[in-house]
């Protein structure tokens, strides 16, 4: 793994399709409450919306761009004045019950010295990425259950 890159694995106990439709169905979620209005959730869907920069100080206008969406792996892209943000989910089945998620998150910067200062900062930054991370696996492990639960 690169060094601009962080990435987060988790086991879900739940097979593949289960887990990619949830996360589908979050990602649908989140672009529709950023105003897209799009019939479903395809490749090449986007909105554009203002979002916290890393460290939360200031707010900066962004686009999102889903650039892929396939059982295997869902991909957004960020682009904004400074840069580009590439958010993979890769979905990986283990047996039929289980499930490895790697989510990554590449960041690429227009300027040196930002993508410099971010891979200094990324060794601070990764304690809360990691923490951040874990909280919205379980919770997506929590809609998967739920989901099962749904279809008995």
């Amino acid at each position: 793994m690169r060094i601009d890159t962080l990435s987060y694995k988790y086991q879900i106990d739940v097979s593949k399709q289960r887990v990619y439709e949830v996360i589908r169905k979050e990602q649908e979620t989140y672009f529709r409450s950023k105003g897209y209005v799009g019939k479903g959730l395809n490749e090449g869907a986007a909105v554009t919306l203002s979002m916290p920069s890393k460290l939360g100080a200031t707010s900066i206008p962004a686009s999102i761009q889903l650039s892929k969406l396939n059982e295997n792996e869902i991909e957004l892209l960020t682009s904004h004045s400074k840069g580009t943000i590439t958010q993979k989910y890769r979905i990986d089945e283990r047996s039929d019950s289980k499930t490895q998620v790697i989510y990554t998150e590449k960041n690429a910067f227009t300027h040196a010295r930002n993508q410099y200062s971010f891979i200094f900062l990324a060794f601070v930054y990764k304690f809360f990425y990691n923490r951040g991370m874990k909280k919205r696996m379980v919770y997506l492990e929590k809609q998967c259950y739920e989901k099962e639960d749904d279809a008995k």
